[in-house]
C-alpha cells in the first residue's frame, strides 16, 4: 500500500499511526491545516475508507512495519 503514497502522505500517515491530530501534523510537517486535510482525505480514498480510524486500522493490519 505505502508503494503507491507520496512522500508527504507518508509522513502523514507516520503521524497519524504515532496518534497525531491534524494541528500537531499541521505543526510537525510546518504545512497548513487544510493541506493536512487534503492529504487525509486522500489516504482515506487510497485505502478505500471513510474515517481516521477505519483507515488507522486498515494501515496496522496491512503494513508490516507498524
Amino acid at each position: 500500500m505505502k508503494d503507491n503514497m507520496t512522500k508527504r502522505q507518508k509522513q502523514v500517515l507516520d503521524l497519524i499511526l504515532q496518534g497525531y491530530n491534524n494541528r500537531q501534523i499541521s505543526n510537525q510537517l510546518y504545512i497548513s491545516l487544510s493541506t493536512v486535510k487534503f492529504h487525509c482525505n486522500n489516504l482515506y480514498k487510497l485505502y478505500g475508507v471513510n474515517s481516521r480510524f477505519q483507515m488507522f486500522q486498515k494501515a496496522i493490519n496491512n503494513d508490516s512495519r507498524v
